[in-house]
């Protein structure tokens, strides 16, 4: 199974745009550990025996991904491709167009003149229609680098740039959905984001300290290597109750949580 991998943003970078292109591979080898990666210019190919393609949607970089099936780059082996795709699913369409992209400009035909042939026995056997405006099924032809790769249908991805591109940062995570959006945020611009959390257990369950650990646990499937930070904060907030105003108890604690965030990614080598 070859899994064509798109980008958008990344397409944009100038000379470091390998770095990119590099970090998403990476990237989308520590989510499927059985695969071979091969980076032809615009695209990613990912060749993997294993079902769980799913995991491609938690990858920021990825604008949308295809599970192509490769043929030999002739113009016989892409009629017999196109067509046999098409008998596959030839009860759910009744309308239909082969859509080519030659980015390999070696091969001799252009992409009407591929669409036209290639389609002609879908037409002509499965006495299908055939619809540029609306089909109820598009077959994608794609010649890439003496490769040719035939596919039905797309999956969108999450877009932005791959996660580690752009530094390290550490996010005070809450038991609220405030902390954790801003955070995916931040993984799609690049970030590795670690998280800290201050909690006051015993004066708060066990079970406020597990829910964190579980939203945590649903971010981190975003990003393999991010770290949890669970810091005790009933002695600090019992020194604040003793001394201070209570009028001032709560920005006493918002910025002594900040001192200890920022001391932790310091150490931690946390740009922000």
């Amino acid at each position: 199974m070859v899994i064509i991998v798109r980008y958008a943003e990344i397409g944009l970078k100038g000379k470091n745009r390998v770095f990119f292109e590099q970090r998403l591979v990476q990237n989308i080898k520590n989510k499927l550990a059985d695969c071979k990666i091969t980076r032809p210019r615009g695209r990613i190919f990912v060749e993997t025996n294993e079902e769980n393609t799913k995991v491609l949607d938690k990858i920021f970089g990825i604008s949308s991904y295809s599970i192509a099936k490769e043929i030999k780059m002739d113009i016989e082996s892409i009629k017999d491709g196109v067509f046999e795709l098409a008998n596959e699913m030839k009860d759910s369409f009744k309308t239909f167009k082969v859509q080519s992209k030659r980015m390999d400009k070696s091969f001799p035909m252009k992409s009407p003149e591929i669409n036209m042939i290639a389609g002609q026995r879908v037409f002509e056997e499965l006495k299908k229609e055939v619809s540029f405006k609306n089909p109820d099924l598009v077959i994608n032809v794609e010649l890439i680098q003496n490769r040719a790769f035939i596919f039905s249908g797309s999956k969108q991805g999450l877009k932005g740039l791959p996660v580690g591109v752009s530094g390290k940062v550490l996010s005070l995570l809450s038991g609220g959905i405030d902390s954790p959006v801003s955070s995916l945020l931040m993984m799609k611009r690049g970030c590795n984001v670690d998280f800290i959390h201050f909690h006051n257990f015993p004066y708060v369950k066990q079970a406020s300290i597990d829910k964190v650990k579980e939203l945590f646990n649903l971010v981190k499937e975003f990003e393999n290597d991010a770290k949890l930070y669970l810091v005790p904060f009933t002695d600090i907030q019992k020194e604040i109750v003793s001394k201070c105003s209570s009028k001032y108890r709560i920005l006493l604690y918002r910025r002594v949580m900040l001192k200890i965030a920022t001391i932790i990614a310091k150490e931690n080598k946390c740009r922000a």
